[in-house]
């Protein structure tokens, strides 16, 4: 159910996706992934505060669950409650120290608070993580150029966003952006 969930949530197809949850729900039971996966469907529809019910109730399930904590942080950091997020990115890495979401938000967080070098050890832990990451490899040239002034490596690694396949179309044109403006 989950993986045929997630399908739809990638098409764009969200009542769909939620049908399948709730389908996998009434024949499973209870579940983690499943309720986290509510959470991006109410997220993704704009609801906020129901995706945050549906991520609460997937970490009172499981209170290990990387990916609703993530999910969850990034909420906070989108509403400016930048505590709670790092909080909630705390958790997600601590129980899966390779979520790369959740470095890159944590990334963010300590951007927003002025904990540039902490910032930038996190990007880098997220790009060994997962080295074609295109949103790490982003946001380590943002925060390069901006707090760094570190144009050359900035320039870089906008560039390897553009020529990245992992990143969105979005992604890439922001870079390119960044890089006609270099």
């Amino acid at each position: 159910y989950a993986a045929l969930a997630s399908s739809f949530i990638d098409s764009g197809v969200f009542e769909i996706a939620e049908f399948v949850v709730m389908q996998g729900l009434d024949h499973c039971g209870e579940d983690a992934a499943l309720y986290n996966l509510l959470g991006v469907v109410k997220e993704k529809q704009g609801s906020a505060t129901e995706a945050l019910n549906w991520y609460d109730r997937s970490i009172a399930l499981a209170p290990t669950y990387s990916p609703a904590w993530a999910n969850k942080g990034n909420i906070n950091l989108r509403v400016g409650e930048v505590r709670a997020a790092e909080d909630a990115m705390i958790k997600a890495i601590a129980y899966e120290p390779t979520n790369v979401m959740a470095l890159i938000s944590l990334a963010i967080v300590q951007m927003q608070t002025q904990r540039l070098e902490d910032s930038r050890a996190t990007l880098m832990k997220a790009i060994d993580v997962q080295p074609d990451n295109a949103a790490a490899r982003y946001n380590l040239a943002v925060l390069l150029l901006d707090y760094f002034k570190n144009r050359d490596d900035a320039i870089r690694l906008f560039h390897e966003v553009t020529l990245t396949k992992s990143g969105s179309a979005d992604l890439r044109a922001k870079a390119q952006e960044y890089l006609t403006e270099l």
